[in-house]
Order: C-alpha cells, then sequence, then structure tokens
C-alpha cells in the first residue's frame, strides 16, 4: 500500500468532519430555532441515508468477493489434490481403451456398469488405490455440489462458466452414455445445459476464450465424441 492510499481514509474523514461542522454550524447563525431544528432533521435523515446506501454497497461487494472466492475454490479443487488426481487417472482410463474415429482417437464413452463390473474397464492398468468407478463417483459428486452452488446463486456465474465451464462439457460427453436419471449424473446434464446457454447469453463476454474450448474439446488428442450431443448445447 503506497503513502497516498494510506493517508487516504484519513484525509477522506477530516474533509467530511470539516463538511457535517460547516452544514451543522453555519446555519444555526441565521436560522431561528425552529427552522434550526427541522433542518437538523433534514440532516439527519439525509445521513441516514447515506450510511444506508454505503453499508448496503458494502454489503453488495462482500458478497461478490465471497463468490468470486467460492468459485477460485470450486476450481482449485477439481485440479488439485484428491479430485485432481482422480480425474487424471480417469482421463488416462478412458484415452487408454479409447477408440480411432475419422482420423481421431476418441477416449472411451462407457455405458452404465462398465466401469464397475466390465472386465478391462473396472481396474485401472497402471494400479491404484482407487477404481475407475470410484472416481467417477468422485468426479460427478464434485459436479453436483458446483451445480447447487450455481442454483444457490453463491458462486459468480462469469467466473464459473470460465474456469469450470470447459471441464462439465467434458465430462458431461464422456459420461454421456451413463443413466441420466441418477443423481449425479442428472447435476452434471443441468451444468452442462447451463454453460452452453450462458455462453450463447453472454457471446460478447465469453469471446475471448470460446474459440478456445472449442479447439480442445473437439479437436484434441483423446476427447470425446461430441456427435452424441445434443446441438442444445454443443459447442
Amino acid at each position: 500500500m503506497t503513502r497516498g492510499s494510506q493517508m487516504r481514509p484519513w484525509l477522506t474523514g477530516l474533509i467530511s468532519v470539516i463538511t457535517l461542522s460547516v452544514v451543522v454550524g453555519v446555519p444555526g447563525r441565521w436560522m431561528g430555532p425552529s427552522r434550526y431544528q427541522a433542518f437538523m432533521g433534514a440532516v439527519q435523515a439525509i445521513g441516514l441515508g447515506l450510511a444506508l446506501a454505503i453499508a448496503w454497497a458494502s454489503l453488495q461487494n462482500d458478497r461478490t468477493a465471497r463468490r468470486v472466492d467460492r468459485t477460485i475454490r470450486f476450481h482449485e479443487e477439481l485440479v488439485q489434490g484428491e479430485l485432481g488426481e482422480a480425474r487424471h487417472r480417469l482421463v488416462m482410463h478412458l484415452r487408454e481403451h479409447g477408440l480411432e474415429k475419422d482420423g481421431q482417437k476418441r477416449v472411451l464413452q462407457p455405458k452404465e456398469g462398465d466401469l464397475r463390473l466390465e472386465a478391462g474397464l473396472s481396474e485401472y492398468s497402471f494400479g491404484a488405490l482407487r477404481t475407475p468407478d470410484e472416481d467417477r463417483v468422485l468426479i460427478l459428486r464434485y459436479f453436483e455440489r458446483v451445480n447447487a452452488a450455481r442454483v444457490a446463486g453463491i458462486v459468480s456465474p462469469d467466473l464459473l462458466h470460465r474456469l469450470i465451464g470447459p471441464h462439465a462439457l467434458w465430462w458431461d460427453a464422456a459420461l454421456w452414455n451413463l443413466a441420466h436419471g441418477r443423481a449425479h449424473r442428472s447435476e452434471l446434464l443441468r451444468l452442462a445445459k447451463w454453460v452452453g446457454k450462458w455462453g450463447e447469453d453472454h457471446q460478447m463476454e465469453a469471446s475471448e476464450y470460446l474459440p478456445l474450448w472449442s479447439y480442445n474439446l473437439t479437436e484434441g488428442g483423446g476427447c470425446p465424441d461430441f456427435s452424441t450431443w445434443p446441438t442444445s448445447w454443443a459447442l
């Protein structure tokens, strides 16, 4: 913090005190008691209004800051720690068992029960303490929490779209063949729909990064087959 910024609140307070002294004291020299009393009542009402306005603005700024913080924490949770490791394992597993299509390697889009029961798919070839199905559940529960926070309005929508949106789209496509009626899966579906709709409604704001999304999600190595995806929220 600079010296000027440190002094600014002190100067603002001093100027406010001087201004208030002038506003309150000077009129008393030429106003009668009754008129001065009415004047002071008006001054108090204006002061109360200003105080409420400042308090409301401070509250709004605090709410915005908390939404941003929650969104950043959600992103950190996705790319780091236990969930980040689970995401990496399952991506490698789906790529390992993927198929060639149109000259590109596509990740496996498992059907219901494949990661739990199918030989060769229910365990990692590279060895891990968790199974692919356990990682799948962990990832879906994460997106369930994210969507619940979005619906509750306690995250920053534009930041959520930018940071977590492409991950929601990728996993929604990769796990498209799983039963949509199951609780965790349906929340990812709702989140992916919102990501597509928000991008359509805010094309100007999202124009900076949406083209990069499109390339990474559809042309990068080991991507899901988006041809099975509904066009209502396709890229």
